[in-house]
C-alpha cells in the first residue's frame, strides 16, 4: 500500500545568526509541499538557514474491502538526512519521535544547517527521509517510509585584483567605500551570484597641489606637473595666451589662476590678486642678464655705473638664497651654486629703489 505523504518545506532565513533558535513557526498548517528551496549558500562564507518540516495531519487510505478512510497520523519520525553538501552540518535530533499538538495542529520538526560550503552545486537536492505511522480501521498501526528534497545552490564566492590610477579617489562598482590615497587596499562586493567578491586594489591617486605662490610680480607653481596653463579670473578663466611655464610675470593688477595637469587630470587654484606698482620693469631693457638659463656663473651689465648696488636672488617659496652689495660698478658677476629650479632675481639702487627684477633659471 503506498503512502502518499506530503511535506512543507518552508525556507525561514535567519539573519547572519548562526545556532540561533530554530523554531517549528511556519506560515500555515495547511499540508501540501511548500517552497522547498534554501537560501543561496557562498563558498568560503559562513552559512546558516533553517527548514521547518510540517507532517500533514491526516491521510486517506483505501483499506479494501472495506472501502477508503480518512486517518489521522498518529504520529512520524526523522529517519536521517542524506546528500548534504560538503562543509554544511545539519542541526537534528535523529529518531525524535513526533506528535500532533492538537487536532489541528500537525506535527513538525526544525532543521538548521551551518557551516562552510566548500564546493559549488546547482540545486542538488538534499534527501529528507521519514517514517510516519497511522493506526487503519480492522488493521492496526501501520507505518510507512519516503522522503522529500530540500534543494540548495551554492554559488562560488571570489576575487579580483583591481590595478588603476585615478585622479582624485576611486570606488568600486556596487560598493559604498571610496578611497583617496594610493596604496593597497581591500573592499568587499557582491558578484553576479550573490557572494562575496573580495577586490585587491593597487590604487594610484594623481595627487595636484594647485598651491601658487606670489613673490612681487611673478606667481610660481609649487608642484611640477605635465603642463600649465595660467588664467584670468576676471575674465571668466580665459587662458593668457603662451602663458604655459610653471611661473608667471604678471604685467598688470589682476586676478590670476592656474590650471594643472598630471596624468589626465586637472586642477584650479585660488584666485590670487596681484597689485602691479610699475617699479618693477623700470631700466629692465637697459640691463643684460646672461646665461639664462644659468649652471654655474651669471653675468649682469647694467645700464650705467652705480654708486651702491645690491643684488638679491630668491626662491619659488620667497626664501633670499643669495644677497650681495657692490660698489662704484656697472657690471657684476657672481658664481650660482643653487638647486636647480627658478629663482626671482632683482637689482636695488642704495635707495632702495629697485631698478630690476626677473627671473632666472639655474639649470
Amino acid at each position: 500500500m503506498k503512502k502518499i505523504i506530503a511535506l512543507l518545506i518552508l525556507g525561514l532565513l535567519i539573519s547572519d545568526t548562526l545556532h540561533s533558535q530554530c523554531t517549528t513557526n511556519p506560515p500555515s498548517y495547511n499540508s501540501g509541499l511548500y517552497p522547498d528551496t534554501l537560501s543561496t549558500a557562498c563558498t568560503s562564507s559562513m552559512y546558516y538557514d533553517t527548514t521547518v518540516v510540517v507532517f500533514p495531519l491526516d491521510t486517506m487510505l483505501s483499506v479494501p474491502p472495506f472501502g477508503t478512510f480518512i486517518i489521522p497520523l498518529d504520529s512520524a519520525v526523522i529517519d536521517s538526512i542524506t546528500n548534504i553538501p560538503n562543509g554544511l552540518t545539519p542541526n537534528i535530533s535523529i529518531g525524535t519521535m513526533l506528535y500532533p499538538a492538537s487536532p489541528t495542529i500537525p506535527a513538525m520538526d526544525c532543521i538548521e544547517f551551518f557551516g562552510v560550503p566548500i564546493s559549488p552545486q546547482t540545486y542538488s537536492p538534499i534527501k529528507i527521509h521519514f517514517t510516519v505511522w497511522v493506526t487503519v480501521p480492522l488493521v492496526g498501526v501501520q507505518s510507512f517510509s519516503d522522503s522529500t528534497n530540500l534543494y540548495l545552490n551554492i554559488a562560488n564566492s571570489s576575487s579580483a585584483l583591481i590595478d588603476t590610477t585615478v585622479c582624485k579617489s576611486f570606488q568600486a562598482t556596487g560598493s559604498s567605500n571610496i578611497f583617496y590615497t594610493s596604496g593597497t587596499h581591500y573592499d568587499t562586493i557582491q558578484n553576479n551570484a550573490g557572494c562575496d567578491s573580495i577586490l585587491t586594489i593597487q590604487l594610484t591617486v594623481t595627487e595636484i597641489d594647485s598651491t601658487v605662490i606670489q613673490s612681487g610680480d611673478t606667481l610660481f607653481a609649487v608642484d611640477t606637473v605635465d603642463s600649465y596653463q595660467w588664467v584670468t579670473c576676471d575674465t571668466a578663466m580665459a587662458a593668457i595666451a603662451g602663458a604655459t611655464d610653471s611661473f608667471y610675470v604678471v604685467p598688470a593688477t589682476g586676478m590670476y589662476a592656474l590650471i594643472l595637469e598630471k596624468n589626465g587630470c586637472y586642477d584650479t587654484s585660488a584666485c590670487i590678486n596681484v597689485t602691479i606698482t610699475g617699479i618693477e620693469a623700470l631700466h629692465k631693457n637697459d640691463i643684460r642678464v646672461y646665461p639664462n638659463p644659468v649652471s654655474d656663473k651669471i653675468y649682469i651689465d647694467l645700464d650705467r655705473n652705480h654708486e651702491e648696488i645690491q643684488l638679491n636672488i630668491r626662491n619659488s617659496v620667497g626664501q633670499t638664497v643669495l644677497s650681495r652689495h657692490y660698489f662704484n660698478t656697472s657690471k657684476i658677476n657672481t658664481s650660482i651654486d643653487f638647486n636647480t629650479g627658478i629663482y626671482i632675481m632683482e637689482i636695488i639702487e642704495k635707495d632702495c629703489y629697485t631698478i630690476y627684477r626677473d627671473i632666472i633659471i639655474v639649470e
